[in-house]
């Protein structure tokens, strides 16, 4: 999808406060409300935008999985199992490899879960029958991401703590988790509309909301975006840090090569899953050097042209 200087001054705007109105976006990116309305709509028609909460779901008692799946992707089950995970609310970030490679995974998926038994079990049980191949899960440790194109004016650098016993003396009610996950849907849905899903009174929805705020579970109202769709190649590397703070000084490197990047860390291993969008192969391969040769970083697979199915959070 090609987009203009108009609309990277609406796509950071919305980055920064995904629920203002149309007429202050108009105001701060010197549109008419009709225009930004009509870009909008095509944003939305491709399937380009999600209007999301910035929340880190740790403080509702989540963790994160990263689930890595090697199967047939063009094999009916398959075809209706990414279905069911697509419509899934837990689920917030699915990425394909179109092209099927021996020992490597071409499914990836990040699911907010704390029944790694049952997660097991039924991947254990599709192994069994033949729906998948290999499969691994990890839980998340942090996410690290950065941004040198899309976004205007931006956080270039942008890292979150993972994990549910990081933060065990918060409570959430499920009513509050209910209206996190509604706001997930859609966080530009009018507060009416909201209200009524959720069969509670305006007021006390808006009530619901400041409190999260307040209580830093919603950082803000923000924008993800399918970044597959934008000029380049997006991009998939997994590697071994030889050390444990080295996605700091990857991410740095990556802003130099990379439009936008994310780096993926699970705990208890030092494997770690970078994900951006690249100008062509021929920075690819550069950047894959310097990896190596910077910063010690021994490369276990990259991916091209990665196709993303779903994304809540990136």
């Amino acid at each position: 999808m090609k987009i203009d200087a108009w609309d990277k001054k609406i796509i950071s705007n919305l980055k920064n406060d995904s629920r203002q109105s149309l007429s202050a976006l108009s105001k701060k990116v010197g549109l008419s409300k009709e225009n930004i309305h009509y870009r909008l709509k095509k944003y939305e028609k491709n399937k380009f935008i999600e209007y999301v909460p910035n929340v880190n779901f740790s403080k509702l008692g989540y963790n994160y999985l990263l689930i890595n799946i090697r199967t047939d992707l063009n094999s009916d089950k398959i075809k209706k199992f990414i279905s069911k995970i697509q419509n899934d609310k837990k689920v917030i970030w699915i990425a394909i490899d179109p092209i099927y490679k021996i020992k490597n995974f071409n499914l990836s998926y990040v699911l907010l879960e704390n029944d790694f038994s049952g997660i097991q079990n039924k991947l254990t049980y599709m192994n069994t029958d033949k729906s998948i191949e290999a499969f691994t899960i990890f839980l998340l440790r942090n996410i690290g991401m950065g941004y040198n194109d899309i976004y205007y004016g931006h956080q270039t650098d942008f890292f979150e703590k993972l994990g549910a016993h990081r933060f065990d003396n918060e409570t959430v009610s499920e009513q509050e988790k209910k209206l996190v996950f509604k706001l997930l849907e859609n966080s530009r849905i009018p507060l009416t509309e909201l209200s009524d899903s959720l069969k509670l009174n305006p007021k006390t929805v808006k009530s619901k909301i400041n409190k999260l705020i307040e209580e830093d579970k919603i950082k803000n109202f923000t924008i993800s975006l399918r970044l597959d769709q934008l000029d380049g190649n997006f991009v998939r590397i997994t590697y071994f840090a030889d050390k444990p703070d080295v996605s700091r000084e990857i991410r740095a490197l990556a802003l130099k090569y990379l439009y936008e990047t994310c780096i993926i860390s699970p705990f208890f291993t030092q494997k770690r899953f970078l994900y951006g969008r690249i100008k062509n192969q021929e920075l690819l391969l550069k950047f894959i050097e310097k990896l190596k040769n910077s910063l010690g970083v021994e490369i276990i697979a990259a991916a091209g042209d990665i196709k993303i199915l779903k994304n809540k959070f990136f």
